[in-house]
């Protein structure tokens, strides 16, 4: 009835759900690997019939947790699964936003981050989703910069919940914004536009992202010599530096480098 959500353990469920089936997710036979010498090879219906058993009758033990979304019940969820993902692979945040908050918001990020432009300017895409992150920043604080407060954590996963389905947002406008952004910062500081010491910086992306689009949201921009210009003087202010380098999750440099982005090109 969909009113469960599997926390942890997944993989072992859908290993599970594969060895009974007989094949893997893209087809090929599932045969054991890995395992002691007596069972390596075999799928399931290979097994004898006292294994076949024992396998049936075994427990799958589980902890229920009642959710309750009127008592902050996302975020208690969000934070659960953070404590309990310390074996295997660690999922970074937006791995585990993305799992608990899907809907026309993730895929429409999805979507924007296949953007020639942006892929000019942040590079090859994340395997770990920090590129669909900071789309996801730029949004949040494009749209509600006013309302931000740490952590900004919880501030993406609540934007992300609030707008899952895109309500309350313009599709087609932030779609013209965010892409029309990329490509004037493509043609003009290129890809030094996301990066302080050749590594994408995540503060300098969001402010300079939302300084562009507050820009464009006037009009367009016709000369990217002044927007390199401009984007040059704000890279050289020392108050922008510091909020892009350092705590920069903290309310007041957070409000500081948006309103100097703002401002920098606000004339261009």
């Amino acid at each position: 009835d969909k009113k469960l959500l599997v926390l942890d353990g997944q993989q072992r469920l859908r290993t599970l759900q594969q060895f009974y089936r007989g094949t893997l997710d893209e087809g090929a036979a599932f045969r054991l690997e890995s395992v002691g010498v007596a069972f390596k090879n075999l799928a399931y219906e290979d097994l004898s019939e006292d294994d076949r058993r024992a396998l049936d009758d075994n427990f799958i033990h589980a902890t229920i947790i009642r959710y309750n979304p009127d008592a902050h019940g996302d975020e208690a969820v969000y934070q659960l699964f953070e404590r309990l993902n310390t074996g295997g692979t660690n999922l970074y945040p937006h791995e585990i936003r993305v799992a608990l908050y899907p809907g026309t918001l993730v895929d429409f990020i999805r979507d924007l981050n296949l953007e020639p432009n942006w892929r000019l300017l942040f590079g090859n895409r994340s395997g770990r989703l920090k590129d669909q992150e900071l789309i996801l920043r730029f949004l949040a604080l494009y749209k509600n910069a006013d309302n931000y407060s740490r952590p900004l954590k919880s501030f993406l996963n609540n934007f992300l919940k609030d707008h899952r389905n895109m309500e309350g947002l313009d599709r087609d406008s932030l779609s013209d914004l965010f892409r029309n952004s990329c490509a004037a910062l493509a043609q003009g500081p290129g890809q030094r536009a996301f990066r302080s010491q050749r590594q994408v910086n995540a503060a300098l992306v969001d402010s300079v992202l939302v300084g562009v689009a507050t820009r464009l949201a006037q009009g367009p921009i016709d000369d990217v010599r002044r927007l390199t210009a401009a984007f040059d003087s704000l890279i050289a202010d020392g108050d922008f530096q510091t909020a892009i380098g350092r705590a920069t999750a903290d309310e007041a440099r957070v409000a500081l480098r948006l309103e100097k982005a703002i401002s920098a090109f606000a004339n261009v």
